[in-house]
């Protein structure tokens, strides 16, 4: 997601393996879960030491087919709505200029160019809310399902002892054809620059379609959860040691990732779209007020009304 705090653009030599500590985890599912504190505390560990973790097939595959058919006609009908409201000139996304072969966005980028339904967080790439989405025949019931996969250690890393009192969010990022790289950012500030803190934010991507290279995985910095907390983050250096890493991930997979770590999604050079579940958890304290706008795709939208709830 591109928010808030972006950071000028960085070039990095490689991308590494991930290092053994990661690996660890690469197989950790839901057939086998941790079953004992010694587990839950070196998944921990490895996640308050990089930043992130990568969950090797945790979720059922069958399950997030659901979503991907549900993720496409969402992203249609709110395009449409937009047309029918008048604010775009044509009901798709994008279209390619006949004159000139670029792109043409329907949206321009930006949270105050966008909706409280769907932003365009940079040129081709959509962040569309769940917020006010509801059930009915959405597989909206399958949050439920994630939450039991994610509780027996996801509270551990925001410092909790269970899931009753952590803030959650939900989104749908969708990265189309010919999306290019994203300016390097963090989803959340420091809420301390006198001292780094434990995680208060953390966000878990859930691929809906296995992501190749080609799609444009998303790439991360190890450990600059603790770099930005420095004055001047724009100055970070090129770390040989420490590359820039951009897992692939698989259907079943995910990677949970700390929301001050320094990431971006690489170019969509591929001809399908790259839809992922964002799922945002937050300490009870913190409040994200800044990352939606507040008028609506719906004239004179009451969100007290089912109508209000996201197109289905």
């Amino acid at each position: 997601m591109n928010r808030r705090f972006s950071f000028l653009p960085f070039e990095y030599a490689a991308i590494a393996l991930l290092s053994c500590q990661l690996v660890l985890f690469d197989h950790f599912s839901a057939a086998t879960p941790p079953n004992n504190s010694v587990d839950v505390d070196e998944m921990k560990n490895v996640f308050e030491k990089d930043g992130y973790l990568l969950l090797r097939k945790i979720f059922d595959k069958q399950e997030l087919s659901k979503w991907e058919s549900f993720a496409s006609q969402q992203f249609d009908s709110l395009f449409q709505r937009l047309y029918e409201n008048g604010v775009t000139k044509f009901p798709e996304h994008a279209r390619v200029s006949s004159s000139t072969g670029k792109i043409l966005y329907a949206m321009e980028e930006g949270t105050n160019n966008g909706y409280s339904e769907i932003v365009m967080r940079s040129p081709g790439r959509y962040e569309l809310s769940l917020r006010n989405t509801t059930s009915g025949d959405t597989p909206m019931a399958l949050f439920d399902t994630f939450v039991e996969q994610l509780s027996p250690f996801l509270p551990k890393f925001l410092h909790r002892n269970d899931m009753s009192d952590i803030n959650m969010s939900y989104s749908l990022i969708v990265s189309t054809p010919g999306a290019s790289h994203q300016s390097w950012h963090t989803d959340s500030e420091h809420l301390s620059m006198e001292e780094h803190l434990p995680c208060h934010c953390l966000t878990v991507f859930i691929p809906l379609v296995n992501v190749s290279p080609r799609l444009g995985p998303t790439e991360i910095i190890p450990r600059s959860h603790f770099m930005t907390r420095q004055p001047t983050p724009y100055q970070i250096p090129i770390d040989p040691a420490n590359p820039a890493r951009a897992p692939t991930l698989k259907l079943g997979d995910a990677i949970v990732f700390d929301c001050r770590l320094m990431h971006h999604d690489k170019s969509n050079v591929s001809d399908q779209n790259r839809p992922v579940l964002a799922l945002t958890f937050s300490q009870p304290t913190y409040n994200d007020t800044k990352s939606w706008p507040e008028r609506s795709i719906f004239p004179s939208c009451d969100e007290t009304e089912p109508t209000c709830a996201a197109v289905l």
